[in-house]
Parts: structure tokens; sequence; C-alpha cells
């Protein structure tokens, strides 16, 4: 037993389940509203035609009265399995509306079999909700939310790990990669949600391990935060992941997520001393010095890249001597921009930064 969250889809201001229906799939209006499962005369005879349904699925005609209050009559049916996500639903009494254009209603006949549900936004929470889904099938799940991770497919990702996590499959780790899932498909207030569920957990196998995962946790936070525009939830976070910082690469991670932050707060002291930090321990997991950048050995575009915005920030705050020194290092490691600005601004005139 266990919860499970239908996400539903809004369409034309009402909102869609997606069911598959005796194998035909099919999306009905959530209609807490009406008494039964309707469908219309067109998807009915579609059915009936393709196998879908069977004769012996008619149970036979009933009457229902309409908004207007008239009475008109139906056909009674019994759908056999409607499927919605994991859940599935057996013999479901539903009714045939007589117009080939009638809406396609979840109604009470489906909605009673769920149990006890609560509706959080567009979602349907369905309580102590009772699997149908096999172990062979939960094996297949994590490995299709693996591929579609690697793959860079990150919403699909997400949809498969939170399938598993509605139906307990997830430990600390695969809440990790869910929460990751979301982050890298740009739903930051959902990964929120699950990185700080786990935030206080120990997640792995050894120090090292843990470390590292709780490095990225609060990492992963502070740069949700950041995205969302709450920037002091953002510094705590980043702040939080300074004893865990365990090589050189990390930590300039870390100054980065910083600049991002005074960026924003136009904060430009800070932003200058934390790009210095960023690009100096970029340069040292790189196996450079920062003397390495000025002579000219540090041919790196992602040290380049980060040169140029110390750089930049240095001239913007009036230290133009020694930021005019570095935008001429980026520009001669071929990075464009700082070509541009160098050509723009007269800067190092008669050289060619061409490679």
């Amino acid at each position: 037993m266990g919860q499970v969250r239908i996400k539903m889809q809004k369409d034309g201001g009402v909102y869609k389940i997606p069911c598959v229906v005796n194998g035909l799939r099919l999306k009905f209006v959530f209609d807490t509203g009406a008494s039964n499962v309707c469908i219309s005369l067109s998807e009915a005879n579609l059915m009936l035609e393709n196998g879908y349904l069977d004769k012996k699925d008619i149970v036979g005609k009933c009457k229902s009265q309409i908004a207007d209050g008239s009475i008109i009559n139906n056909t009674k049916i019994i759908l056999r399995e409607i499927k919605i996500n994991d859940l599935i639903l057996k013999d479901v009494e539903a009714i045939v509306i007589n117009e080939l254009k009638a809406p396609l209603l979840l109604g009470q006949s489906a909605i009673e079999k769920l149990g006890k549900i609560q509706i959080e936004g567009d979602e349907i929470i369905v309580l102590n909700a009772k699997s149908n889904i096999s172990s062979s099938e939960i094996d297949e799940m994590f490995t299709q939310a693996l591929t579609y991770f690697n793959d860079k497919m990150y919403t699909a990702a997400a949809d498969t790990y939170q399938r598993l996590y509605d139906i307990h499959e997830l430990s600390n780790i695969g809440i990790l990669k869910l929460a990751h899932s979301y982050n890298c498909a740009g739903n930051y207030s959902k990964a929120l949600q699950y990185y700080l569920e786990i935030k206080d957990e120990f997640v792995g196998n050894s120090k090292e391990e843990v470390d590292f995962n709780k490095c990225t946790i609060y990492m992963s936070l502070g740069s949700c935060y950041l995205e969302l525009n709450e920037l002091d939830q953002a510094e705590l976070y980043i702040q939080k992941s300074k004893p865990y910082l365990n090589n050189d690469l990390i930590k300039s991670t870390f100054y980065s997520n910083l600049v991002d932050i005074y960026e924003k707060r136009k904060d430009c002291y800070r932003l200058k001393i934390n790009l210095y930090l960023a690009l100096e321990y970029l340069a040292k997991s790189k196996g450079y010095l920062l003397v390495d950048i000025h002579s000219g050995k540090a041919k790196d575009i992602d040290i380049s890249r980060k040169l140029f915005l110390y750089a930049y920030y240095l001239i913007d705050c009036g230290e133009r001597k020694e930021g005019g020194g570095m935008m001429i290092c980026s520009a001669k490691y071929g990075f464009e921009s700082a070509i541009e600005y160098c050509e723009d601004n007269n800067l190092n005139k008669g050289t060619s930064f061409a490679n």
C-alpha cells in the first residue's frame, strides 16, 4: 500500500487525466460531479469496431438527466479495465452518451474505486493505493529512468523516478536522482521539494560518498534557490557545502555559485573576490597555477571563459590595468568574447589574437 500521485493536464479550462481503457489511450475530464464514467457515441463505436469493447460489455439502456433538467436515453456498459499510471480499476460502470461529440468524463464510478483522494493543484493524490506493478516492471522502470537521465531526457527521467517514488520504491539515493532529474529539467520547485526531503540524511556507503552527496545536495539546493531568485536561501545552502569541498574542481564550482549570487546582488567587491578564487581553483584542478595563465601555458576554454569574466568585472570596478591584462590573456587563448572586447576597446592594439 502507498501513495500515488496522478498528474492532470489542463486543457481549455478543465483538468484531464490520461487513461488506458481496455488498452485504448484516452483522456478524461476529472469530474467529481458526474455519477459515472461517460464516453461519447463516437468513442464507443471506435472501441467496439476495433476490439476495445465487446458486445457482452453492453449492459443495456439507461436514462440520464442533463444540465437543463431533461431526461435522455443512454447506454450502460462495463469497462473491464481503466489504467491510470500504475493503478488498475476493474469492471467500471460507464455511460455511453448518445451524442457523437460528448466529453469524456471520469466520474464517481471510477473515482470511488480509487479510494480516498486529495487534490493538490494539478495532482490527484490517491492515499493508501495498492500498486499493481510487478517487481520485474519496477526493475525495468529503474533501468528506463537511468537511461532517460543519461540520454539527457530529464523530464522523462523525472516522470519515471516520480512513479517509483509514489509507490515507495526509492531509497535516499533514488530520491536524489529524482531531485537531479527535476533540476536538470528546469522544474526547480519540484527539485527543491526532494532535495529538502533528504538534506539531513546520510546518503552513501562510505564517508567519501556521504561527503560528496552532502556537498552535491547543498550546492543543488543553492542553485535551485538561485534560479527562483531567493538569494538569501541560495547563499545559505551554498555556504553549507563548504565543509565538504574535497577537490579543486568542486571548490571552483563553489566559488562560481557564489559569483552568480553576488552578480544578481550587484555586489561587485564580493563578486570579484569569488571570481578570482573560482579561477584559481579551476586552474589548479587542471594542473595549472595562475602564473601559467599569465605566461600563456593555460590554454583551456573553461579557464579562458572565467578569465574573461574576472577581467570584465575588474574593469567594471575601475581596476582597468589588471583587468585589461587579463582580458588580453583571455583573448590570446582564443575566447571570442574577449577578442571582441579587446578589439572594441583598442586593448593591446596591433596584436593579433587569431590562433
